[in-house]
């Protein structure tokens, strides 16, 4: 991976309470589809509560339902909703008190956005933190930072990587002279918050990362995928880039190559070697 740029960080205020939204373009089931998914998932329970307390038994069916408005399109969800609406609610006492709470404004959220000024930046070699797959691969994996090995299944890529240590004139600024991470490789950083406003009540904080770099693999399908080498600079017009473009070639990116990409690429496994007669 390489990455520079990273010389702030981007803070973001918001009121921490949200209401929910009925989606309005999910995957498209079909109207019909929609309510057999949705009285399939309505549980047997519910069903017994309909003919002793219509309030109780419509609040139980809307909280059945109303998850599947992930996978329903919105005017099948409507229709589930005046159908539940008419048959347990005909007065229609409960549904207008739960709609508000469903119900999204279009006002855009209030936020602030405010930077935190990089102090420092130090590479060094963490390890692998232990993956997670989903049994049936429905999301991507998750990582546990807290369970990290130092082995791994393949070997970084060949070629020049940053030496480890102080690195944060590589991120202060997005230019070519990049901070270029392999495989179990993490970088530190650390921001200053003294420039930060305090929070309104009821806020929270977030915090997003600004960072501009690339990545690269070694899928067979990959432009250069077994070396680091060359080396992708901004004013490229693609990768890999034709005869006539090059990496800078000034004094400055000759030294910055010099200077920091002096760390061969690790060998974390080694080949298997046939054991002597």
């Amino acid at each position: 991976m390489r990455a520079n740029g990273s010389r702030t960080l981007n803070v973001a205020y918001g009121h921490k309470k949200r209401a929910r939204r009925l989606p309005g373009s999910f995957r498209d089931e079909g109207l019909r589809g929609g309510l057999l998914a949705a009285a399939s998932a309505v549980p047997a329970a519910v069903v017994l509560a309909l003919a002793a307390a219509p309030a109780v038994a419509l609040t139980a069916v809307l909280v059945a339902v109303l998850p599947l408005g992930r996978r329903l399109p919105l005017p099948a969800l409507v229709v589930v909703l005046a159908l539940v609406a008419t048959l347990l609610d005909p007065r229609g006492v409960v549904l207008p008190l739960l709609l508000p709470t469903l119900l999204e404004s279009n006002a855009p959220p209030t936020a602030r956005l405010s930077t935190a000024t990089m102090l420092s930046a130090a590479l060094h070699f963490r390890g692998f933190s232990r993956a997670t797959i989903h049994p049936q691969r429905r999301q991507p994996e998750i990582f546990d930072y807290q369970s990290v090995s130092g082995t791994s299944m393949w070997n970084p890529t060949a070629g020049s990587y940053t030496r480890y240590g102080a690195v944060e004139s590589l991120l202060r600024d997005p230019d070519d002279r990049m901070l270029i991470m392999g495989s179990g490789d993490e970088v530190r950083l650390r921001f200053s918050a003294l420039g930060l406003p305090p929070l309104p009540s009821g806020w929270k904080r977030d915090f997003l990362l600004l960072v501009d770099g690339w990545a690269k693999d070694a899928d067979a399908n990959t432009a250069f995928s077994q070396t680091v080498n060359p080396l992708p600079f901004h004013g490229m017009s693609r990768y890999p880039y034709p005869a006539g473009e090059h990496y800078p070639q000034d004094r400055i990116h000759q030294d910055y190559l010099r200077e920091y990409n002096t760390r061969p690429a690790l060998r974390l496994n080694q080949p298997l070697r046939q054991r002597a007669s």
